[in-house]
């Protein structure tokens, strides 16, 4: 539907529906929810259709009588770029221990024991001897 076809509706169903066909679209849906008066004030029971509908995982007060939508998608969009930092440094650190235990299983099979011992307890020695067994990783 057009958007000149949507202006039609009298009620929040336009809303609804215009956050229904813009939710793939990042930038024209922030377009719309900046430039739409109505987005700022809109009836809580069309957020939660809007919310059902598209899966946005959206949180605002269900108690209230309406929503300001720019700011719950504002809010789920920080939460997004929080739990992909978090996604982020879990792979980061499951990077890591997984080249210290290779290193550790080299050192063991290379019966370096001493470097063993040394790396556990020195992080610098740690790193050279990774420079040194384990280059190309």
């Amino acid at each position: 539907m057009s958007e000149a076809s949507l202006d039609k509706f009298n009620t929040s169903l336009r809303e609804v529906l215009l956050y229904i066909k813009y939710s793939s679209d990042k930038k024209q849906l922030s377009d719309l929810l900046d430039k739409d008066p109505h987005f700022r004030e809109l009836d809580t029971e069309a957020a939660v259709v809007i919310n059902t509908l598209t899966n946005s995982k959206l949180k605002f007060d269900r108690k209230g009588k309406t929503v300001n939508m720019c700011l719950a998608v504002q809010a789920m969009r920080q939460e997004e770029r929080q739990e992909g930092r978090l996604e982020g440094r879990l792979e980061g650190r499951q990077e890591g221990e997984s080249r210290i235990n290779q290193l550790n299983s080299l050192l063991i099979d290379l019966n370096r024991f001493e470097d063993l011992k040394r790396a556990a307890k020195d992080s610098a020695y740690q790193a050279e001897l990774m420079a040194e067994l384990l280059p190309n990783q």
